[in-house]
């Protein structure tokens, strides 16, 4: 028996979630209507009238409806829980679990710890137990796609990077009414920032006391990755393409008032820590991903539990044609 299911492990995971999610979904169902009814051995999952509607048909309707989605999401657990995980990953995984859980207490209480349960269980992991996992597999994961674009770099993203110059970007603001003719208030902040970045006060912290944009003020002053193409205005725009990584800029005068801009980053690699322009490039290279992610199959001996259950993975992908009507 023990042979027969190692054997067969993806084919009984998917099982198992797939009857943990139908009962979450009848439980939720069930908690306003008929509870424990049966009608010939079958469990009655609500009533309207006359009709009794069975679990067996959510079973049914619940895998045409998210089948696939749910196949691919225990699919993409269950290979990356299986690539080897770093000590460096599972120190962060760790850590981020500790964090989380204690923010989602501290904020949402009890609550908020049984949506986290019922999320990681609807990914196919055993629950908040399970998160440092769940944060593992996600580094790994950004871990395989980052060393793919960027073997994939001369190729795939060189033209399009080289000519739109993207870069992470922070910046400092000081609102003026009129940037032509500042106020002697607004003239003193200035030389304030000033004064705190001269005495080795980080950009970062003086962003945070006493930028203008309070909205990137609260981020160290980070606009995130943008690129020739942002909607910027021009003078803040151009000066920003101007900057090589680690620089800051002169004041830069804008309708806005001036700013000092800093370029942290503008090598493609480490871009792509960034988890906005790493979610870009995802959705508009699907494709490598996916080829990634069947790649680290053949290298960790992964085995499908029949070519049916491939073949809903590789749609789900994008590597298989749609069945034409």
């Amino acid at each position: 028996m023990l042979e027969t299911i190692k054997k067969n492990w993806f084919a009984v995971i998917i099982a198992l979630f797939l009857v943990v999610v139908t009962g979450f979904y009848i439980n939720d169902q069930s908690k306003n209507t008929v509870k424990s009814k049966k009608v010939d051995g079958k469990q009655v999952v609500f009533s309207i009238g006359k009709d009794n509607y069975f679990a067996d048909d959510f079973q049914v309707k619940l895998d045409e409806s998210l089948g696939d989605s749910a196949l691919y999401q225990v699919f993409r657990r269950e290979l990356l829980t299986n690539i080897e995980t770093s000590k460096d990953i599972s120190t962060d995984a760790k850590l981020r679990a500790e964090q989380t859980i204690t923010y989602i207490k501290q904020s949402e209480g009890a609550m908020g710890l049984e949506n986290m349960e019922r999320d990681l269980i609807a990914l196919g992991y055993e629950g908040i137990d399970s998160l440092a996992t769940y944060y593992e597999n996600e580094l790994k994961y950004q871990d395989l796609i980052t060393e793919s674009f960027v073997a994939q770099y001369d190729a795939v993203f060189k033209e399009d990077f080289e000519k739109n110059k993207p870069r992470l970007v922070s910046h400092i603001l000081v609102y003026m009414e009129d940037p032509k003719n500042p106020t002697e208030a607004e003239l003193e902040k200035v030389k304030k920032i000033e004064d705190e970045l001269e005495k080795g006060t980080s950009f970062a912290d003086v962003a945070n006391l006493y930028s203008d944009d309070k909205k990137s003020a609260e981020a160290g002053g980070s606009i995130g990755v943008v690129d020739a193409e942002a909607s910027l205005v021009t003078p803040f725009l151009d000066a920003m393409l101007l900057l090589d990584k680690n620089e800051t800029s002169e004041w830069i005068e804008t309708e806005y008032g001036r700013h000092l801009i800093l370029v942290e980053e503008n090598e493609f690699e480490k871009l792509l820590r960034n988890s906005e322009y790493f979610k870009l490039l995802e959705e508009e290279h699907f494709e490598i991903v996916s080829e990634t992610l069947m790649k680290a199959t053949e290298s960790i001996d992964f085995v499908f539990a029949n070519e049916a259950v491939e073949n809903r993975i590789k749609k789900v992908l994008g590597l298989t044609q749609e069945d034409e009507d």
